[in-house]
């Protein structure tokens, strides 16, 4: 008898012990569309940071093309604190958007840099103006 018991209180304590955080809600990321050698000021956690897109080298194969490679970009940032500059610089392969994250510091604090997307993708015989670019990018700090 007592072992059904105790089988049975060993049931409601795991059952008792569920993992409630998985309802809870995750902190949305916030994306920001910064466009090429545009200053943009983004919030970081109640802090004011601001980006700019200094450079843009676009190498990835374009809409309807035939590739041996798939190609990347490089987005290369400038970022600042008010107090603090750096700069940043990011490699965007085959679109693959959870590899894109670059640390860096202002001052004491770090940070992360994450890519989504760069647009608007190449095209076969359109050029594209580098003003036209915009970079949709996460800030966090880390």
């Amino acid at each position: 008898m007592k072992k059904y018991i105790l089988i049975t209180l060993f049931c409601f304590v795991c059952i008792a012990c569920d993992n409630k955080y998985e309802d809870m809600p995750k902190a949305q990321e916030l994306v920001s569309n910064i466009s090429y050698r545009k200053l943009t000021s983004v919030m970081v956690s109640g802090i004011p940071l601001s980006v700019t897109v200094l450079e843009i080298n676009d190498s990835r194969c374009p809409i309807n093309a035939d590739c041996i490679s798939v190609g990347k970009v490089i987005v290369k940032f400038s970022l600042s604190d008010g107090a603090n500059n750096t700069e940043a610089s990011i490699e965007l392969i085959n679109d693959e958007k959870d590899k894109t994250v670059q640390s860096f510091k202002l001052g004491d604090q770090s940070y992360s840099i994450k890519i989504h997307e760069v647009s608007p993708y190449p095209e076969i015989f359109k050029t594209i103006n580098p003003e036209d670019y915009k970079v949709s990018l996460t800030i966090e700090k880390i």
